[in-house]
């Protein structure tokens, strides 16, 4: 062979080596990947997506955001706020109400024949208070033309009760006025020598009150009376 026919014949492997040498070079690599992602996923290695959304691409409008909060505190519960509803006044106001007003009248001893002109102002209020102002004039177990009194009282249900204590007129006493229209009072140490007590009971009604009282002495003895007032107009 001559020396030309054999540097052609060698020259024509040169492209044939360097193509197996490339094409060797680009197994060895795949197989490297096949056996990376086999150990990865028998370990249970997760891999980053490079074509993922990023977090911030995900997040809600700066609006809408909930704020973070310090470690260790809780969110505050949401509290639903419904309409206010309104408070009605029970019956017992409309009962009340049906007495409120200003009454005129008066006082009559009947044991001793004195007598003198009262007056009474009922207030209520649908909260449930109720106020009584009464003033009696001439004189009242002895003592000439008191003051006038003011008392208040709650009032529901079947009754109201003015329960008083030290009353510069009539002392401690209770006054109970049930739904049927009966009144009953007692009253005790009364601060007038000689009296030990006061009875009274009777009725009201939206156009009148009615009430009979005895008081009773120490030593014995009792006079008797009467008390009538009308609703003005």
């Amino acid at each position: 062979m001559t020396k030309e026919k054999q540097k052609i014949e060698t020259h024509n492997w040169k492209p044939i080596l360097i193509a197996g040498a490339g094409l060797a070079f680009l197994c060895m690599i795949c197989i490297c990947v096949l056996l990376i992602f086999g150990v990865v996923t028998a370990l249970g290695i997760d891999i980053p997506n490079p074509f993922a959304a990023r977090p911030e691409d995900t997040q809600a409008p700066e609006e809408t955001r909930t704020p973070s909060l310090p470690s260790g505190q809780t969110p505050a519960p949401e509290v639903s706020v419904g309409p206010t509803e309104e408070v009605v006044p029970d019956e017992s106001y409309e009962r009340a109400l049906e007495m409120a007003g200003e009454w005129e009248g008066m006082w009559i001893n009947n044991t001793f024949g004195s007598s003198g002109a009262a007056s009474l102002i009922i207030e209520v209020d649908p909260s449930g208070v109720a106020t009584l102002t009464l003033d009696l004039d001439g004189f009242v177990f002895g003592m000439f033309d008191p003051d006038p009194l003011v008392y208040t009282a709650n009032f529901g249900g079947a009754r109201i009760d003015f329960d008083v204590s030290g009353d510069p007129v009539f002392g401690d006493f209770l006054a109970t006025g049930l739904a049927d229209g009966t009144i009953s009072i007692e009253a005790e140490l009364i601060p007038v020598d000689g009296i030990v007590r006061l009875l009274a009971e009777g009725s009201f009604a939206p156009r009148g009150i009615h009430l009979n009282y005895t008081v009773e002495f120490f030593g014995g003895g009792a006079a008797t009376g009467e008390l009538n007032l009308t609703r003005g107009p």
